[in-house]
């Protein structure tokens, strides 16, 4: 072999161990993604999940231990949800793409914490999420760490992606397969505290990410008991704890708009009206309302319909809610839906992502959703 082949093959070896924007961080394609809780296997299969409207989808979520700190299924799962996963789905969409989500709201942030502090722990998150990535046949692993809590928290944040992309990518290098997409569930706004806290390390997520997922929900909630809220405000005249304000905040602090997934919601948020003659928006409440707060999107179309509630779309926030009696939900129906895809667009972002597939009804938001961003 002379010296410009062996040149040759040095250099493409390193194009594939080397971080690379135009390589990784950059995923041209539009992404159409929703998690798929899987405690919810009863009631709705992965098999029932219309993947013919997604591009990815998650499966959610992965455990990490907290002595070893290897990543594996959830204890209710023996093995054959997260393996079955990416068949059942690929049987409506040959093409769509399977990640493994790990953690999640429920999850321990300081078992995440203590994980991303040292490089043992690290090696082993990382050795064992791509392991079981290529044992069930998924194409990618997302981190749902709710969430860094110190400027300490998202330096080694920042390190971990770095070493899961350079392992990622040897792995590649040495199996002969794509490398696995990585991805990360990350806070509304780049900074934690509605963006007053630390902030997340995004010079590094912009070398060694796919995109990030921005969870842009549950801004107001049952924690509130005392007045109304839109829990997926696009915007807020009275304070940044809006969707517009985050994205901005991760744009203005140099994550690429092509490297943003915008979170979508396919449920409510639900209180007990005070009084029945103060209805809007920031009305007087008395506690969290159906469904300890949360009722799915699925169940709202069924109460809806049922006790002819009414339903009013807000101009202002880009959100819907509904009230009947001392009953009052703020949702998101295909209207306020398409008006956030569009937002999107608008910021050149990558697409979108829902939580969750199992809580649409007919797969109306899902689909009002895609056609937006056609």
């Amino acid at each position: 072999m002379n010296r410009l082949c062996i040149l040759t093959a040095i250099l493409a070896f390193l194009s594939l161990c080397t971080p690379s924007s135009s390589s990784y961080a950059s995923y041209q394609s539009p992404v159409k993604a929703a998690y798929w809780p899987s405690y919810s296997a009863d009631s709705h299969p992965a098999s029932s999940i219309n993947s013919a409207l997604f591009t990815h989808l998650f499966y959610a979520f992965a455990d990490l231990n907290s002595s070893t700190y290897q990543v594996q299924p959830p204890s209710y799962d023996d093995g054959s949800l997260i393996g079955g996963f990416s068949s059942a789905v690929r049987k409506t969409n040959k093409k769509v793409k399977t990640l493994i989500s790990i953690g999640g709201g429920s999850s321990d942030w300081r078992t995440f914490s203590a994980m991303a502090s040292g490089p043992p722990s690290r090696q082993s998150f990382i050795d064992s999420s791509i392991a079981l990535a290529r044992k069930y046949n998924f194409d990618g692993l997302d981190l749902d760490w709710e969430f860094p809590q110190s400027s300490t928290d998202m330096a080694n944040l920042g390190t971990l992606f770095s070493e899961w992309r350079s392992r990622a990518n040897k792995e590649s290098a040495q199996s002969g397969l794509p490398p696995l997409l990585l991805t990360a569930a990350v806070y509304y706004a780049s900074a934690l505290k509605v963006g007053n806290g630390p902030a997340y390390p995004i010079n590094y997520i912009a070398k060694n990410l796919n995109w990030v997922n921005i969870m842009a929900f549950d801004y107001h909630g049952g924690w509130e008991p005392n007045k109304t809220g839109e829990h997926t405000a696009l915007y807020d005249p009275n304070s940044n704890i809006s969707t517009n304000f985050g994205v901005g905040s991760w744009l203005k602090g140099g994550l690429p708009s092509n490297q943003a997934v915008l979170g979508l919601a396919m449920y409510g948020r639900s209180w007990i009206l005070k009084n029945t003659s103060d209805t809007g928006i920031g009305a007087a409440a008395v506690g969290a309302g159906i469904d300890d707060g949360t009722p799915f999107y699925y169940q709202i179309v069924d109460l809806i319909n049922s006790t002819n509630a009414t339903v009013v779309y807000d101009e202002t926030s880009a959100s819907v809610f509904t009230y009947s009696d001392t009953m009052w939900i703020g949702f998101d129906d295909p209207r306020s839906i398409s008006t956030k895809v569009a937002f999107l667009k608008n910021r050149g972002l990558l697409g979108y992502f829902f939580w969750t597939a199992s809580f649409d009804y007919k797969w109306s938001l899902a689909t009002a959703a895609s056609q937006a961003l056609t």
